[in-house]
């Protein structure tokens, strides 16, 4: 972790060995006894501002997104909850009616997840010009190439439709816009239970989850300590 730190930031390095514990963690008890990093501390961190896309936002991305791919990359990510990459690996015979087949999802197991009708619809009107539905954006073939690829686009996007972007300005990013605001719409406004969200967001463990619940919105917390409202009697007709 010291001689990473000397080229990468702390947040990087914790997000690595982040994954590491996960490898560690799947291997026991099979190959290994226990995890041999089992508590090992994270690097302290200032944490990045983000925040969630509001539906406000959404509707002007959405306005201003003349290209269905990326229209498409908003819907699906922010209905389904899909990570970037599994998007943009999406076949079209991955597709089965309402339902995507996630052959390599981050998770590890070939997965299908439901898809919304909007999110039907934004696919169907994706020009049909190779087997992925996102084949124009998959051009660069290292994954941060293309991770990179599409944060130009959505900042761009972002600058057109009058949205603020990017962590430095407390503004929009790719991931929080799409799976973490759908996931959040999920549990607070929807009401979905916590293990319908995990297995339609192919999350192995509900940790995220439930932070993300613990943290709310400023709304759902301005409504818990709003004062109960009495309801009038009704008055007996004469």
């Amino acid at each position: 972790m010291t001689v990473r730190r000397q080229a990468v930031s702390a947040t990087t390095v914790n997000r690595e060995i982040d994954v590491l514990k996960g490898m560690l963690r799947d291997a026991a008890p099979k190959y290994l006894e226990a995890s041999p990093i089992i508590g090992m501390k994270r690097l302290p961190t200032v944490k990045p501002k983000r925040r969630l896309m509001t539906f406000t936002e959404e509707r002007k991305l959405l306005a201003a997104a003349t290209d269905p791919k990326l229209r498409a990359l908003l819907i699906v990510g922010v209905d389904s909850l899909v990570r970037l990459m599994d998007l943009l690996d999406l076949q079209r015979t991955d597709r089965h009616g309402r339902w995507i087949y996630l052959a390599d999802p981050k998770s590890g197991e070939p997965v299908e997840v439901a898809l919304s009708v909007r999110g039907g619809k934004a696919l169907d009107k994706i020009p049909n010009t190779g087997p992925y539905y996102f084949q124009g954006l998959r051009g660069a073939k290292v994954e941060r190439d293309r991770r990179s690829r599409i944060r130009r686009l959505l900042e761009r996007l972002c600058k057109k439709a009058g949205v603020s972007y990017g962590r430095k300005v407390g503004g929009l990013t790719f991931h929080w816009a799409t799976r973490r605001t759908g996931a959040t719409r999920m549990l607070i406004q929807k009401r979905v239970p916590l293990s319908a969200v995990q297995r339609q967001g192919t999350w192995k463990q509900p940790d995220v989850l439930l932070q993300i619940y613990a943290e709310a919105d400023r709304r759902a917390l301005l409504d818990a300590v709003a004062p109960m409202r009495r309801s009038r009697p009704k008055r007996k007709p004469a």
